[in-house]
């Protein structure tokens, strides 16, 4: 099941952000997490959940538009499109169908004409993920992440709504 996140649902989405990202960003979590509370605009999160439980066993946060840098605090969006900013799946469930129905729950919720993310173009199992859902690589991002051995290039992926 497909939902919107709760507060109660904070710990543990940490845990799967944690877990599951290289490259965590805990404050825009945080963010959609107060903003779904108070009801108040902010980052779309829902939240996957498995068929007995309520229990979050994944996540997509996305925002509207596109971050210009990596560096999001001064983000400004490209209108028409929504950003997926994080999407990620606890590594017991993953390969289960989450992931898939996380990207298709953003495509069914935004008004936006294009979902845009990006992923590491080394990673060649997040790179089938995006293709097997429909996405496309659309640039290739020179020296986009922080890598362990230093900058390493990102990938843009688009899907027109």
């Amino acid at each position: 099941m497909i939902r919107d996140v709760t507060p109660a649902d904070r710990s543990v989405l940490k845990a799967i952000q944690r877990e599951s990202l290289l490259a965590p960003w805990p404050e825009l979590l945080d963010t959609a997490v107060q903003a779904s509370d108070l009801d108040l605009d902010g980052p779309l999160c829902l939240v996957a959940t498995s068929p007995t439980s309520n229990t979050p066993v994944g996540y997509v946060l996305a925002v509207e538009g596109r971050p210009d840098e990596q560096d999001a605090v001064g983000y400004e969006g490209t209108e028409g499109q929504c950003y997926v900013a994080e999407i990620a799946v606890a590594a017991d469930h993953r390969r289960e169908g989450y992931g898939s129905a996380l990207l298709k729950a953003i495509v069914d919720r935004t008004d936006a004409e294009e979902i845009v993310l990006t992923a590491r173009a080394k990673a060649d199992a997040t790179r089938a993920f995006y293709t097997a859902n429909s996405f496309r690589v659309i640039d290739r991002l020179t020296a986009y992440y922080d890598g362990e051995e230093g900058p390493e290039d990102g990938l843009l992926f688009s899907k027109r709504t």
